[in-house]
């Protein structure tokens, strides 16, 4: 398992930030499948509630580049 990836962040106020991530990943003899394995990429909203605390509510998804069975769309 490789992959590339990029991301990005801005700093919103003194205590939260919002992310952007994605990328691409090959696989080599993984559950018989070798090549380009998926595109995907996640948004992320973190809040520091104070110095030792932080949430992180995010939303990603991940399109599966061979169609071998029916799920090449994932959201979450």
């Amino acid at each position: 398992y490789g992959k590339a990836e990029t991301g990005w962040s801005l700093r919103l106020t003194d205590d939260t930030y919002l992310a952007l991530s994605g990328g691409v990943s090959v696989v080599d003899s993984y559950y018989g499948r070798s090549g380009l394995n998926d595109f995907y990429g996640r948004t992320s909203l973190t809040y520091n509630i104070n110095k030792t605390i932080s949430v992180t509510p995010f939303l990603a998804w991940s399109i599966e580049f061979e169609e071998e069975d029916g799920d090449e769309l994932i959201l979450g």
